[in-house]
């Protein structure tokens, strides 16, 4: 395991414990459809990698007052024909989203709420997510 997959556990593994859930990761054939799904729709190799070292660690956070999803839910790329985004999850009104290189939180009317709500990597923007939320 990467050093940033022990970062990602150790954020949000205590709010798994808390709804007393266990942490699945994606399986190789999810991971693989994934990779030829961003292929197809021409996603820059280092999210693809990044976006799969999360999923590795846990295929998606299902509900448990946060909802990233899944690493097979067509949602992800819902917004890709409109907008070249990933659509990564969402709590409330606020929506996690990957763009241009960089993952942002925001909402429907904004992809972000301005520079502190954009992020290098998808660890930074759970970090502050969980930061605010709990």
């Amino acid at each position: 395991m990467s050093e940033d997959q022990f970062k990602i556990i150790k954020l949000i593994k205590p709010l798994f414990d808390q709804y007393k859930e266990p942490l699945i990761p994606a399986d190789q054939n999810q991971i693989i459809q994934f990779k030829v799904k961003a292929k197809k729709y021409g996603l820059p190799e280092k999210v693809v990698d990044e976006l799969n070292e999360f999923y590795q660690v846990a295929n998606g956070i299902p509900c448990l007052e946060i909802d990233i999803k899944k690493i097979d839910d067509d949602l992800i790329f819902e917004w890709w024909t409109f907008e070249s985004s990933l659509w990564i999850g969402q709590r409330d009104m606020d929506i996690l989203r990957w763009k241009e290189g960089k993952y942002h939180i925001g909402d429907t009317a904004d992809l972000n709420y301005g520079p502190e709500y954009v992020f290098d990597t998808i660890f930074e923007m759970l970090q502050k997510e969980f930061s605010m939320w709990y």
